[in-house]
């Protein structure tokens, strides 16, 4: 069996700012992991991560637009 050392998870979605327009937010995180880590629970964090950051990031562009 492979040893994983590393688990990368990206998220991106696409948001109609209206007008027909759209943006497209991504976020990226990488993690190193050891033997004892719960590979599941790890990649659920940064998968939880990665959507906050992008949620963030789209709150901060709607503030932006006001």
């Amino acid at each position: 069996m492979p040893v994983i050392k590393q688990i990368h998870v990206s998220y991106s979605r696409t948001f109609n700012i209206g007008n027909y327009e759209n943006v497209k937010i991504e976020a990226g995180l990488e993690a190193e992991v050891d033997a004892e880590d719960d590979l599941q629970e790890t990649f659920a964090e940064l998968r939880h991560e990665a959507r906050l950051q992008v949620a963030t990031e789209y709150e901060r562009l709607e503030a932006s637009r006001e």
